[in-house]
């Protein structure tokens, strides 16, 4: 029997709902090792999904359709929300193994589970042809092929909240049944729902039995979903943190980098300025020191003046002692010569008084080289002066005063000639 089997398929928590997804993902089938044996996982690869997403990606638009639309109360058992329908659609009997065909034919229930529940609310649909397989009828014991199949997974949304009792009333059951065999006659050819029921399988202990078989394959989705979901929960959380790292080692870079180039600038800017200064400091030194340089040069310059005109001034004082000199030595020797003179005098005069007195012998000891008309001269000066008349008493005394003017005359010429020839007449 075709058909689309919506018991069982009310998820009441999100780890059921993600492990549902989990289950049917391909990529998890494949690495996944499952406790259903009817599971061929050589044709896992075959497998496809109507919006083609991944597990995470299913997962995701999951989350996000879920925090669009009120959630209302959570609720516990019985009452507990609905919070995903699955619905697991099987394939015509017709179409069964012509894999392009049966794309098509999921590709239009994909469609019209749109139109009918609103595409925000189309999850995906896994479509699974690796369990597909043979097993034997429990009530006739006839062999059977198990029917490809899409579990189509449906966020139970009316009016922008969660409603599964409305959602999956009968009435939106009967609808979507009718609508799926509509389109397989119309545009495939073939039945989908032939109208047969499922009759009942076994005894009430095998039916339990498989009941709580299914109970446990559940269990261990859900153990696993949620396993996995708290690793990849870790995993994206040492992911974020790692980014989180790099990002702030980006920044702490990117600040040490900003600030490196910040104290270079301000190192430039400092070092230019302290160039700058420094060439001020330079100029103003060169100039003050060009300006002393011209002080000291104008100093020196005096100075030099100053030494030269006291050179001068010394060279003229020693020109002075020198002439000072010469004429102190001229007039040493004039005085002397003039000594000379007067003593010569003073002793001709002697002479001369001791010729008028007739001492001749004293006379001849103070002439130093006496002659005979020296001698004669002096005795005609006595005899002259002996001759001449005078009103003082007669004798010697009258010779004698004749006698000295006479020599003073004589003295007076002979020390005119002297100062003449000494150059002080």
């Amino acid at each position: 029997m075709a058909s689309a089997q919506w018991n069982g398929g009310k998820a009441k928590s999100t780890a059921q709902a993600k492990a549902w997804m989990r289950h049917n993902s391909k990529d998890e089938r494949i690495a996944a090792n499952h406790s259903n044996t009817d599971i061929d996982k050589s044709r896992t690869p075959l497998n496809w999904s109507y919006r083609g997403l991944s597990y995470k990606a299913r997962c995701a638009a999951y989350d996000k359709r879920l925090s669009e639309i009120d959630m209302g109360k959570p609720g516990t058992g019985k009452n507990a929300r609905t919070v995903l329908q699955s619905v697991c659609v099987y394939s015509p009997a017709a179409l069964r193994g012509d894999l392009p065909r049966l794309r098509d034919w999921f590709q239009r229930v994909g469609e019209l589970a749109e139109a009918q529940f609103g595409a925000a609310n189309v999850i995906d649909m896994a479509v699974d042809v690796d369990e597909v397989h043979d097993y034997a009828d429990e009530d006739t014991g006839e062999q059977r092929t198990a029917a490809e199949h899409g579990h189509l997974w449906l966020v139970p949304e009316k009016d922008g909240k969660l409603n599964g009792k409305e959602f999956s009333c009968r009435a939106a059951i009967v609808a979507f049944n009718d609508r799926l065999q509509y389109m397989t006659e119309r545009e495939f050819g073939c039945v989908w729902n032939d109208g047969t029921k499922k009759k009942r399988r076994g005894t009430v202990e095998q039916l339990k039995r498989n009941s709580l078989r299914a109970e446990v394959e559940q269990l261990e989705e859900v153990r696993d979903t949620i396993l996995t979901d708290a690793m990849e929960q870790a995993t994206e959380i040492t992911t974020e943190a790692q980014r989180d790292a790099r990002a702030t080692r980006r920044e702490a870079d990117d600040y040490a980098y900003k600030a490196r180039r910040t104290a270079n600038r301000h190192a430039v800017d400092i070092t230019n300025k302290a160039e700058a200064d420094a060439q001020e400091i330079r100029e103003a030194a060169e100039l003050d020191a060009q300006a002393m340089r011209e002080q000291a040069e104008q100093d020196a310059q005096a100075m030099r003046e100053q030494v030269a005109a006291m050179r001068r001034e010394r060279d003229e004082a020693q020109a002075d002692r020198d002439a000072a000199h010469q004429d102190a030595q001229e007039w040493a020797n004039k005085a002397y010569r003039l000594k000379q003179g007067c003593d010569k005098l003073q002793t001709a005069r002697k002479a001369t008084r001791a010729a008028l007195q007739g001492d001749l012998e004293t006379w001849a000891g103070l002439t130093p080289r006496p002659s005979a008309n020296a001698l004669l001269g002096v005795l005609g000066a006595a005899v002259e002066a002996s001759r001449a008349k005078s009103t003082m008493s007669p004798g010697v005394g009258s010779a004698y005063a004749r006698m000295m003017g006479m020599m003073r005359d004589q003295d007076e010429r002979r020390r005119d000639a002297h100062q003449d020839g000494l150059g002080l007449g």
